[in-house]
């Protein structure tokens, strides 16, 4: 009959994993000087939640087929935490939420958009600094193409994201170890000087 053991709050079976390479792949997953592989999305999307560990990262070249403005949200926040902010941009203030004073108010960016690599999709939500990096444009003009509704700025960003692949991480959500269902979540958009050279499959 097989028993379920717990490690830092992972899960195994006696009949499919020992403790010791269940610890083995800990240490390798949280190793800061480990690589991070490059796999194709169809690859990762056949993951399996059992044998996935919340610490476990990866990176995806993608491209964006289809980018829309109204996917853009584009708002005023904390400098510090980033919720919403009723105060004008560049004042400063303290935050109710994150309780730090001499926070500042500030444009702040989400995108939703599904990302392809020629395997499968995903959709991902990239914030602030992100976003920054994938339009490779400043915050305050994000918001205000967003707010002045200039679709015709946002095609060079549509024609960028789509003609021109970057890399991604992404790592699961922590629904993986909350009810043990495996969703995959952007980290954030990497350098293209830092992308690793190793491309491997998924194990």
């Amino acid at each position: 009959m097989p028993f379920l053991i717990t490690v830092t709050g992972y899960r195994i079976t006696r009949n499919k994993e020992s403790l010791s390479e269940l610890q083995a792949r800990i240490h390798r997953v949280r190793d800061p000087n480990a690589p991070i592989h490059i796999v194709t999305l169809n690859a990762l999307k056949s993951k399996k939640a059992r044998s996935t560990l919340q610490d476990e990262r990866y990176r995806l070249k993608v491209t964006v087929a289809n980018a829309s403005l109204q996917k853009v949200n584009a708002y005023l926040g904390c400098s510090n935490c980033g919720k919403h902010s009723d105060y004008p941009a560049g004042e400063c203030f303290k935050c109710e939420t994150c309780t730090k004073e001499g926070v500042v108010s500030e444009p702040r960016i989400t995108f939703n958009c599904e990302v392809s690599d020629g395997t499968e999709q995903l959709e991902i939500t990239s914030f602030t600094d992100d976003t920054v990096k994938l339009f490779r444009m400043l915050a305050p003009d994000i918001f205000h193409m967003r707010h002045s509704g200039d679709h015709l700025a946002f095609e060079s960003t549509q024609a960028l994201l789509q003609d021109e692949p970057f890399t991604i991480e992404v790592s699961p959500t922590t629904t993986l170890t909350r009810n043990n269902i495996l969703k995959w979540a952007l980290r954030s958009v990497i350098p293209e000087t830092v992308e690793p050279a190793v491309v491997a499959p998924l194990t």
